[in-house]
């Protein structure tokens, strides 16, 4: 900030003015209007310098409140594992997406109706936060609640009587949800999905109960909707999922990503024959003997970051009831993935995108199943 002294009918008229950047130019906003200094010649004796003073304590003012905080601890100073955070500030930008969305608007529109618990819609704020952040379980969740940047005033047991009001009020909050989301959400045209499928496993009175989830992602990561249903994954049912996802999202196509298939070039021939695309794991390597021997063959892989090293080739692959389709085959060998003699292969329908960015997009099925 500076004084700015402008002449007027001979006198000089006094403001303080700020610069800044607009559009690459600098341009000048008044910050306060002061007035003609020989108004203020009974109060100062030299009003224009007792004013540039006036600037100068302001400069300093403001130049103390950007002042960096600064923090200290000894060197010896340790955080215990169990510490509890005084507030988790990742929940209030959690909470900030979900107030968008209008998941709050939702639970207070329907408070105090019949099956609605007194605590329904902060239950579902802290148990939504928290898998927005990491994966937890709802009783790690409840013993945390301290530190929720929002009151929990509920027990352990409310949390469990809220949930089969979640369950039976699913389809008409995500009704809901979209609908918002259409308001705020700028969807490019003719937009192209990303639909990560997965099957997992889940203990059931020490048996294991198999259930497949895919979830739609936009160009950016975002997601738009999910598909959940009892059951390992096959061609009908991921293919029932896509179609749906795709009219949910008004897409016109997917790209469904997946490593849960035993047999996969069905998926693939359906997938083909609809026009939509597939990066898709091949567990068996012994479909063709050019196939594995390609694999194995340890010429033309190239490093591609620590302990991984890939190579890809494109070729015609023969799907049932479709024909000869150009598919990349991209391997990896190290890295952690889930191999088959040392390498994962990966088929893609995808045959212009870089090798790096499959890679990627094979790599959300993790992300997916982290939480």
């Amino acid at each position: 900030m500076h004084l700015k002294i402008q002449k007027r009918n001979e006198r000089d008229y006094l403001s303080v003015v700020q610069n800044y950047r607009q559009g690459g130019k600098t341009k000048t906003r008044t910050v306060e209007t002061i007035g003609y200094a020989d108004a203020f010649a009974d109060r100062y004796e030299d009003p224009i310098a007792h004013f540039k003073s006036y600037v100068a304590e302001l400069n300093s003012q403001s130049a103390a409140e950007r002042r960096p905080i600064e923090l200290s601890f000894g060197i010896d100073d340790a955080i215990a594992a169990s510490a509890e955070p005084p507030a988790r500030l990742g929940a209030a930008i959690a909470l900030g997406c979900l107030d968008a969305i209008g998941v709050r608007g939702f639970f207070q529109a329907r408070s105090g109706h019949a099956g609605f618990t007194a605590h329904a819609g902060r239950i579902f704020e802290m148990l939504a936060a928290e898998r927005m952040m990491h994966a937890t379980s709802k009783r790690e969740s409840w013993t945390a609640r301290a530190s929720f940047p929002r009151p929990c005033n509920f027990s352990y047991k409310d949390v469990y009587e809220a949930l089969p009001c979640f369950a039976r009020e699913s389809e008409h909050l995500e009704a809901s949800l979209q609908r918002q989301w259409k308001r705020v959400y700028e969807k490019p045209a003719g937009e192209t999905i990303f639909v990560p499928c997965g099957t997992y496993a889940f203990p059931n009175a020490g048996a294991g109960e198999r259930a497949s989830v895919a979830v739609a992602l936009d160009a950016r990561g975002m997601p738009l909707g999910y598909r959940a249903f009892m059951g390992r994954l096959n061609p009908t049912i991921a293919g029932k999922a896509v179609d749906d996802l795709k009219d949910q999202a008004d897409a016109q196509r997917a790209i469904v990503i997946t490593a849960a298939l035993r047999d996969p070039e069905p998926s693939m021939a359906k997938l083909a024959a609809n026009g939509d695309g597939f990066v898709i794991f091949q567990p068996n390597l012994a479909t063709s003997p050019d196939l594995a021997s390609w694999v194995q063959d340890e010429s033309d892989y190239e490093t591609a970051g620590a302990d991984v090293r890939m190579k890809r080739r494109t070729v015609l692959r023969s799907l049932p009831g479709v024909g000869e389709v150009p598919v990349s085959e991209v391997v990896l060998a190290g890295g952690g993935y889930a191999l088959q003699q040392g390498r994962a292969l990966l088929v893609t329908s995808e045959t212009d995108l870089p090798t790096t960015q499959i890679v990627q997009l094979f790599r959300e099925l993790w992300r997916q199943a982290e939480p």
